[in-house]
């Protein structure tokens, strides 16, 4: 069945802050996938369920994967910024992996 324009507009709007959940800068990650995540749970029940399956499979499934790899990819090198920066984010893989546990938690609480 064919997607609703209500349902399509919703479609991009998760899509394009999937997007941003991916961002090099970690705030912008962050803001991004609070933002989709709550969203989605204050709304998604307006969703068809065709709609739902469409977020699942084209946004968050995908979103796991690709943080997940980026994760995986990400330096361990302690950051040679002269900003002082909390041990927990010195390096670029330690705030991938506050990433990565943002978008699981967004996720399962998505089936909750």
């Amino acid at each position: 069945k064919e997607m609703s324009v209500f349902d399509k507009l919703w479609m991009c709007l998760f899509s394009r802050l999937g997007d941003l959940c991916l961002d090099p800068r970690p705030a912008t990650r962050k803001s991004a996938g609070q933002t989709l995540f709550s969203t989605i749970a204050a709304h998604g029940s307006l969703l068809a369920v065709g709609t739902w399956q469409a977020v699942l499979w084209q946004v968050l499934f995908p979103l796991l994967d690709k943080v997940g790899i980026e994760s995986g990819l990400a330096s361990t090198e302690k950051s040679g910024d002269q900003l002082l920066i909390h041990h927990s984010r010195n390096t670029e893989h330690k705030q991938w992996a506050e990433t990565q546990v943002l978008t699981i938690s967004g996720v399962a609480r998505v089936f909750v």
